[in-house]
């Protein structure tokens, strides 16, 4: 895996922690229901859905040099 790749995947990592950290949990933690659900429970849903994509578009991008020809002749 490429260095871009992992310091795409860290930049993640720390981003994730940040959202599911308790400061913001603690904003949507209140009474807030949409359509009957407590509030929290769609920011979870959102912010787990939005880095499984996000790692998915990392994780499977093609390196900027093209592929590689592994072939020894």
């Amino acid at each position: 895996m490429s260095k871009d790749k992992v310091s795409k995947l860290l930049g993640l990592f720390v981003l994730a922690l940040l959202l599911l950290n308790f400061p913001i949990i603690g904003i949507l933690g209140r009474e807030q229901l949409i359509a009957g659900l407590p509030a929290l429970y769609f920011y979870f849903f959102f912010v787990w859905i939005l880095l499984i994509i996000l790692i998915a578009l990392i994780v499977n991008a093609r390196d900027r040099k093209g592929p590689r020809n592994n072939r020894t002749e």
